[in-house]
């Protein structure tokens, strides 16, 4: 499986890129968390079936295309992306890092969620404006868990993990802190690369700087 690796940190913390794959705002947020004193480990999630282009976004034909149907029930293959986060938190042992992390954006929060739940990470889990969230995520969560929604998510979704999670012993060390100033996707390919659009605005471009400062708050307190 292919790997962005950077950072040479003692802690490690695996990224989920959202829909729109590896690009380059996906680097340049590893770089960012690398220079912080990570080392971060990004999977290619899409591999050679490919992600979403940024550029058919949202899709010409409608969302009710085949093209998107078939991308999109590929985002549920939760089997298919334990495999490949197994594969970065194997890399992780193999370069002796034990404390490890992970965050998800869009569907890649769930994908972590998952991980989580199977044991793949251990450690705690950040939500960026996280997709197909569920009571049962919060159900099957072994380890501190922070979610950063945006105005797009679901707040009912939210409210219905963040009460199936305040039942754990671990409840204490978890939150949910929404950014209803920001559209979904402000971490993402959308979002963090400085050249993006969406960082045309100083104050998106602060107020994401923020979201990822109290993720990475959230990484210290719990790694």
């Amino acid at each position: 499986n292919e790997m962005y690796i950077t950072g040479t940190g003692p802690t490690g913390i695996i990224i989920i890129q959202d829909i729109f794959g590896n690009h380059p705002s996906v680097y340049a947020l590893c770089d960012t968390i690398a220079s912080l004193g990570y080392t971060v480990i990004k999977p290619d999630m899409f591999k050679e079936e490919g992600a979403w282009p940024t550029s058919d976004f949202p899709p010409k034909d409608g969302f009710e295309c085949a093209a998107w149907q078939e991308f999109y029930g590929r985002l549920g293959k939760w089997d298919d992306h334990n495999a490949t986060i197994k594969a970065a938190a194997d890399m992780f042992a193999r370069l002796g890092i034990k404390s490890v992390g992970i965050m998800g954006m869009c569907f890649g929060a769930k994908a972590a969620l998952k991980a989580q739940a199977a044991g793949i990470v251990t450690g705690p889990v950040v939500g960026v404006h996280p997709s197909f969230i569920s009571a049962e995520d919060g159900d099957n969560a072994i380890a501190p868990v922070l979610l950063l929604p945006s105005i797009d998510e679901n707040k009912d979704e939210m409210k219905a993990f963040e009460d199936a999670i305040s039942k754990k012993p671990f409840a204490e060390k978890c939150s949910m802190v929404f950014f209803d100033d920001l559209r979904h996707g402000f971490l993402g390919a959308r979002g963090h690369a400085p050249e993006a659009s969406d960082y045309s605005n100083p104050t998106t471009a602060n107020r994401a700087a923020v979201a990822l400062k109290t993720a990475m708050d959230f990484f210290a307190a719990n790694m």
